[in-house]
């Protein structure tokens, strides 16, 4: 049961990131451009429905910025249908440090106490 309980924590904070392409999308037309973006909240679902929670949606910047207005990844992302529900949109073009820095902050004690209390359960089993 205890090691029941730290698996469910351990999927709370585990930080799952799924890389699709859509950043060289130029038209919902042709979808061979980009990723189905159904397939991706499926796999999202799928994902959530498994007790994660820390899941987000990423792509880079693509050269279209520097001809095309509005091709922020989260405002691409929007266009072709990502909805953001049970996940986020990061844009890898920018510097994730700080977001992993905050994550890790927030979830450090968890993710400690998750790890001894796991091994501490395995060690009582042996």
């Amino acid at each position: 049961m205890k090691l029941a309980i730290n698996l469910e924590r351990a999927r709370r904070v585990f930080f799952i990131i799924i890389k699709p392409n859509f950043m060289f999308m130029y038209s919902k037309k042709d979808i061979s451009t980009f990723t189905d973006p159904i397939l991706v909240e499926y796999l999202v679902d799928r994902i959530y429905e498994r007790g994660y929670r820390n899941i987000a949606v990423a792509d880079a910047r693509s050269s279209y910025g520097g001809f095309f207005k509005n091709r922020e990844v989260k405002t691409v992302a929007k266009y072709i249908g990502l909805s953001e529900k049970n996940y986020r949109i990061i844009d890898l073009s920018e510097d994730l440090v700080e977001e992993l820095e905050l994550q890790d902050y927030l979830s450090l004690r968890s993710r400690k106490s998750v790890i001894n209390d796991t091994f501490s359960f395995k060690n009582q089993i042996t």
